[in-house]
């Protein structure tokens, strides 16, 4: 799998459900919580069991086996879906409009896109 957007400085794969990530940084799109690019592949601490992903401008998405999504990146027009427009450096999991609480597929999905 992997993920990369039209403008996604960072690059991202999944490899027996661990992220990888590697690439520039402006906006958090590496997801490790910290500022500034790697050259080398880094697994995405905490995130395990990722069946799926997809980059968008500058942010991306997961998708966990036990059904959690979890996004992270550049969030200036709400992308990442937490109900804020603040860059995430780290994964977080974007809430429903209707709760606080963690957004969840209906149904187990086989792809998970963004278009943002």
């Amino acid at each position: 799998m992997g993920a990369g957007g039209r403008r996604v400085r960072a690059c991202a794969a999944a490899k027996r459900g661990v992220i990888m990530t590697w690439g520039s940084d402006a906006d958090g799109q590496l997801g490790n919580g910290a500022a500034g690019g790697h050259l080398k592949g880094a697994a995405l601490p905490g995130m395990t069991g990722v069946i799926d992903m997809s980059g968008g401008r500058e942010h991306v998405v997961a998708l966990k086996q036990n059904g959690t999504v979890w996004a992270w990146g550049h969030n200036n027009d709400g992308q990442v879906g937490d109900g804020t427009k603040t860059n995430r450096t780290a994964p977080v999991q974007p809430t429903t409009p209707a709760s606080s609480g963690p957004a969840r597929p209906r149904r187990a999905a086989s792809r998970c896109r963004s278009r943002a």
